[in-house]
């Protein structure tokens, strides 16, 4: 890495299907309580968050990507409010 390029490449975009797996590590990891983190768990969030991602229009989230590597992710809830 050179001086010129000493800063690394970041981009915030939304999730896709191909970024469950990076988005798995970063979410069962973050919060591990009451969770057993093996293969059913996985198995059973990846559905979860399968399904949000393709069918909830309430909710998206939205990762954090530096140097093409998933490093946090945020998801945003749309609702509408009276008042």
């Amino acid at each position: 890495m050179s001086a010129a390029n000493s800063h690394p490449e970041r981009q915030i975009r939304p999730l896709t299907e191909s970024d469950m797996d990076a988005y798995l590590d970063i979410y069962l990891n973050s919060y591990p309580a009451y969770k057993s983190l093996d293969a059913e768990c996985r198995r059973h969030y990846r559905e979860k968050h399968l399904l949000e991602l393709r069918e909830d229009r309430q909710v998206q989230t939205v990762g954090l990507f530096e140097d093409g590597t998933l490093i946090a992710t945020m998801k945003l809830i749309l609702f509408s409010m009276n008042f």
